[in-house]
């Protein structure tokens, strides 16, 4: 509920420039012994730029006041959970003007709801029950190896893929709608990069569906051996099956037995050619 509280109430009214708005993450933050918090952003393209940034910070505020300490606290917990944020802001001088957290729920969803017999509430026309807001996912329930730059893990499960909604109930796409993350670590070391989600509880899994874009496919970024794991406590982790995929946008993978636990990840061996990146922009299971 903390985090409910705090975004209802990040939003002022300040009448100067013209508004704009960016959704990014807070990159890094500064609070200066004057109260101001001035605020880095990560760049969402190469040539992407906010005008009215200065040498040292993109936006800043003032956090002594009850607005402005609600807005750090919750930048600290977007921090926290890797989550995007969306600055808007006076053009002229970057001033920040509100903060919108992602939307959690669409409408029609039935949160808290308890399914009936085992089954999750479903979303979409191919019954997705891994999708962010649906069945009390939230930010938390998401965890990745890494990702790359604005491309957070959260993005594959917003029923989105790049500039295009995939599921007829998602609400607002998060980031670029795709979750990618670079085959090596910083050391310049292969990796087998993956995503996980946690349901907060045992579930009944009967087959999954992967997403990417048609240019990300053509680039070679998408999974091609991947290896699915479960963990009923996080720390802990079986092999349930591996799988090589065909290349296309659309894959379909059922299981040959049922899977059942809490946390399921899903770890990519190797891509389709490209030699910097792995993408995945959404993953949809499924229980029937």
């Amino acid at each position: 509920m903390k985090r409910l509280v705090l975004a209802a109430a990040m939003s002022t009214f300040y009448a100067q420039g013209e508004t704009e708005s960016y959704k990014s993450i807070a990159n890094t933050m500064v609070l200066n012994s004057n109260g101001i918090v001035q605020i880095r952003v990560l760049l969402r393209e190469d040539d992407d730029e906010v005008v009215c940034a200065t040498d040292s910070h993109d936006f800043s505020f003032d956090v002594n006041s009850v607005v402005g300490e609600k807005w750090y606290d919750s930048l600290m917990l977007s921090r926290n959970t890797n989550s995007l944020v969306e600055f808007k802001y006076d053009n002229q001088d970057c001033t920040l003007l509100s903060l919108k957290l992602p939307q959690m729920y669409s409408n029609g969803n039935d949160v808290g709801e308890e399914p009936i017999d085992g089954k999750l509430n479903t979303s979409g026309e191919h019954g997705n029950i891994a999708m962010i807001g649906t069945n009390g996912l939230t930010e938390s329930s998401y965890y990745a190896s890494n990702f790359y730059r604005q491309d957070v893990v959260t993005a594959a499960f917003d029923g989105h893929i790049f500039r295009e909604k995939v599921n007829q109930d998602a609400g607002q796409p998060i980031g670029r709608g795709i979750w990618m993350v670079e085959k090596v670590d910083s050391e310049g070391n292969a990796v087998s990069p993956w995503l996980e989600i946690d349901f907060g509880k045992q579930v009944d899994v009967a087959g999954m569906r992967l997403l990417i874009n048609q240019s990300s496919l053509e680039l070679g970024r998408s999974p091609r051996n991947i290896t699915l794991l479960t963990s009923e406590d996080g720390s802990d982790y079986e092999e349930f099956e591996t799988y090589v995929l065909s290349a296309l946008s659309t894959v379909n993978v059922p299981f040959s037995s049922a899977l059942s636990a809490r946390y399921i990840r899903l770890q990519v061996d190797s891509n389709y050619g490209d030699s910097k990146f792995v993408e995945i922009d959404e993953w949809e299971l499924y229980q029937d």
